[in-house]
């Protein structure tokens, strides 16, 4: 644990998060700048410094209604905090076993090949999983591939498929915890930041009968921006697919609280994770999860309190107070279209949200007129996608509900990359 602190006070202190006196604050008035000496594509930065003078308190488009949302994997950090979390507790005997071996305590999703996948590689009687090779490798290929090892053509993980609310391999990351205090939890999700931040981008690490590069960095672009969001007195939300007790240990790096970091959240019966997600407005455990539209649910019930059963899928996205979103996948079009003012995406080649962004970056969104749609790519330059080698194939029917877009191009071209 003494790395995650030493990286804690540094991180803060550099950025400048952690002040000594009240006395040298600038006052929320002051022109708020980003450092331009970070990775920016294009004028990215101008255009955020624009809203952020615009939208902070005392400028002309202050609202106390407005709020803005990151995602966290890939968005705020580079990589996915998840993964590295479901390959600390496989390998370090963490995850514990269900009683009388039923896995669906688990995961109710789990299929009957995952039952005998478990059954037969994490067999004993033992309060944890084994840490053999073949358990880890059931246990993390459930999770990363939604499949039962990670053999080719290996046997679904799953008896669903992913929705726009739910999916279950997502889920199964956070459903390891099952049978764990909250203070295990708490305990487990701290050494994985540790972990993770220690590990070298390029480093690989053995999960099972596969290597994995698992590090994860926190981006010095985001972390500015937050700074100046505090400063401009613009509340910000985290919004994440990862377990919402994971990312709420690793967002103590960042100026954020613990109840503005939303994710997959399960429910906690006799003091101990169960693998049940909540329920959220009209839909039961099971049914949904901090994931595509279930992200724009989530913040209209838990941060904005307000009821969204009945609500059509536009009615939903329409109703949000988000003044600007961060993002980087499919997984993000919802809440990104919610967003009133700004919506910036790091381009990682994924085009259920490039579609989009491109195109509402060439024609805007007829819903929100004044919309500014940003493209950056990812900040580590040498961790950057190059361009696209084919345009991006898209279609209406492959776009989420609610995108306001009648019509789209065939083919997309890839502009925005590290030249």
């Amino acid at each position: 644990m003494k790395r995650f602190g030493l990286i804690f006070g540094v991180l803060m202190i550099g950025l400048g998060v952690i002040s000594c006196s009240d006395d040298n604050e600038e006052t929320p008035t002051d022109k708020i700048s980003l450092d331009s000496t970070l990775n920016w594509y294009g004028n990215n930065r101008e255009t955020l410094e624009k809203y952020l003078n615009n939208h902070a308190l005392g400028g002309t488009n202050y609202n106390t209604s407005d709020y803005v949302v990151f995602d966290f994997d890939n968005s705020t950090i580079y990589n996915d905090i998840e993964n590295c979390f479901v390959a600390y507790m496989a390998l370090n005997g963490h995850v514990k076993r269900p009683a009388g071996n039923d896995w669906k305590l688990i995961t109710p999703d789990a299929s009957p090949e995952l039952e005998t996948a478990l059954d037969t590689n994490c067999a004993g009687d033992g309060e944890f999983l084994p840490t053999n090779a073949d358990c880890v490798d059931t246990i993390f290929s459930a999770y990363y591939e939604g499949a039962v090892s990670s053999e080719p053509d290996a046997a679904d993980a799953f008896t669903i498929g992913s929705n726009k609310l739910y999916r279950p391999d997502y889920a199964f990351g956070g459903q390891i915890i099952a049978g764990n205090t909250p203070v295990d939890a708490a305990t487990y999700s701290a050494e994985t930041a540790d972990w993770c931040l220690g590990l070298g981008l390029d480093e690989e690490v053995t999960v099972g009968n596969a290597n994995y590069k698992l590090a994860i960095r926190f981006y010095d672009e985001i972390l500015d921006v937050m700074k100046a969001l505090e400063k401009a007195n613009i509340p910000f939300v985290i919004s994440t697919a990862s377990p919402e007790y994971l990312v709420v240990e690793a967002a103590k790096l960042l100026p954020v609280q613990p109840d503005a970091v939303i994710g997959v959240r399960l429910k906690v019966e006799d003091g101990v994770y169960t693998g049940k997600t909540v329920a959220i407005g009209e839909y039961g455990e099971g049914e949904i999860m901090n994931y595509q539209l279930g992200k724009v649910i989530s913040l209209l019930e838990f941060y904005e309190g307000l009821n969204t059963s009945g609500l059509s899928d536009k009615q939903i996205i329409d109703a949000t107070n988000i003044s600007a979103g961060f993002c980087d996948s499919d997984t993000d079009a919802q809440f990104i279209k919610s967003a009133k003012h700004v919506a910036f995406c790091l381009n990682r080649n994924k085009s259920g949200i490039m579609c989009p962004m491109y195109h509402w970056q060439a024609n805007g969104d007829p819903d929100r007129p004044d919309k500014d749609f940003l493209i950056n790519p990812i900040f580590i330059k040498e961790h950057a996608k190059s361009k696209k080698e084919d345009s991006y194939s898209c279609s209406i029917e492959d776009l989420p509900a609610g995108m306001g877009i009648d019509s789209i191009a065939a083919e997309i071209e890839d502009t925005v990359y590290w030249e």
